[in-house]
């Protein structure tokens, strides 16, 4: 936050796309009171004012495993989740120790415990609502002039008994909890940007399903890639969007080999053509692993000193055999560290690193995209036009 001359983070919203720890992960470091977390994020005080979430949870079993939670069918004969997390009384209700029933499971738990202390900057609780395609506009984000529009396009809600319910696709628990990612999409003057959080095929097929007659909803000029550039995706879906930029963010410590080729093929394909003086304009794909960098080295003498400047040990390369060295290592999606221990003379060092971040900008009509170049720390700045 230094560089925003603030010690405060300020939210008007906070999404969780849906219960995977790779993306409700860093939610959980930035609700968490743990005093790390908060150094991490170089922030003494946090305000968000609504905490919006699709639903989908999991539950603690009577035997301690997890579950997403009791089926039963809906109207048209299709099966369906029935036990969905709500407002912020039903988090009460899910995490209050040994009297919740049901009760939240594991890392997804202590997420909603952490979400509990959150605050709105008046100093009331924030809170909490789950929402899907029936919600419309995200709240708080209604259409007003010079503001930003939020449509909530998705998960895609069902009924059982006069209740909500998500369907339950074929596939598994994965399968399900990606599916129901929440998919948002933002309109900033004639601007779209469409975000996909982990959808699959067979949820993108329901979306498509619903949205039939409408599918000018879907389009948009910036898209979020689905499941960080995994081949679970549906063509005609990508059809529909239309994309004329699609950022695909695969984490920095990915171990899913995304993205996958196919899609990369297939981002660009469905994407909004523009052609210019024979260059391709649009459509731009980015990938987060293309746009990382880093130099790596081994340590060749390991020194430390005193305040006074006097050296307490100089090792060589050759004496550094001897030491390890106890690496906690935090995987991608994973809240808690490993420890791992190294030996020093074989363990590489990063001595630069580029981070892959993709910047997407705009004024409601231009769109800057920028990623940072690998040899002297420029910007590859490209600019594009909204068609809306």
């Amino acid at each position: 936050m230094k560089d925003y001359q603030s010690n405060t983070i300020a939210l008007d919203a906070v999404v969780v796309s849906h219960n995977d720890a790779d993306h409700f992960g860093g939610v959980w470091d930035l609700f968490s009171p743990d005093a790390a977390a908060r150094a991490e994020l170089d922030a003494q005080n946090l305000t968000v004012e609504r905490i919006f979430h699709a639903g989908l949870s999991w539950w603690r079993t009577p035997s301690g495993d997890r579950t997403l939670g009791p089926t039963a069918d809906d109207a048209a004969g299709k099966s369906c989740y029935t036990q969905l997390l709500g407002n912020r009384q039903s988090v009460v209700d899910a995490t209050n120790g040994n009297a919740a029933s049901p009760k939240l499971k594991g890392e997804w738990s202590e997420l909603w415990k952490a979400a509990l202390g959150v605050r709105r900057k008046d100093g009331t609780p924030t809170p909490v609502q789950r929402v899907g395609h029936n919600t419309g506009d995200l709240p708080g984000f209604e259409p007003q002039p010079g503001r930003v529009r939020i449509r909530v396009l998705g998960p895609i809600e069902s009924t059982v008994a006069g209740n909500p319910a998500l369907r339950k696709y074929s596939g598994g628990d994965s399968k399900n909890t990606n599916g129901h990612s929440v998919l948002l999409r933002l309109d900033y003057g004639r601007t779209r940007i469409l975000l996909t959080g982990d959808l699959n095929r067979v949820s993108q097929g329901a979306i498509l399903q619903e949205y039939v007659g409408q599918r000018q909803e879907l389009e948009a000029d910036v898209t979020k890639a689905c499941h960080h550039g995994s081949d679970d995706v549906s063509y005609e879906f990508l059809q529909a969007i239309r994309a004329a930029v699609t950022v695909i963010s695969s984490g920095d410590g990915e171990g899913h080999d995304h993205p996958r080729a196919a899609i990369v093929a297939a981002s660009a394909t469905t994407g909004f053509l523009k052609v210019e003086d024979d260059a391709i304009k649009s459509p731009l794909v980015y990938s987060t692993e293309i746009a990382r960098s880093l130099n790596v080295g081994v340590a060749s003498r390991l020194t430390r000193t005193a305040a006074n400047g006097q050296p307490i040990f100089d090792l060589s390369r050759d004496e550094l055999g001897s030491v390890t060295a106890e690496v906690k290592v935090t995987k991608a999606g994973a809240l808690n560290p490993e420890t791992r221990i190294r030996r020093l003379d074989r363990t590489p060092l990063v001595a630069d690193l580029v981070y892959g971040l993709v910047n997407v900008r705009t004024d409601g009509d231009r769109i800057v995209c920028a990623t940072r170049n690998e040899s002297d720390a420029t910007w590859n700045v490209k600019e594009i036009r909204s068609r809306f």
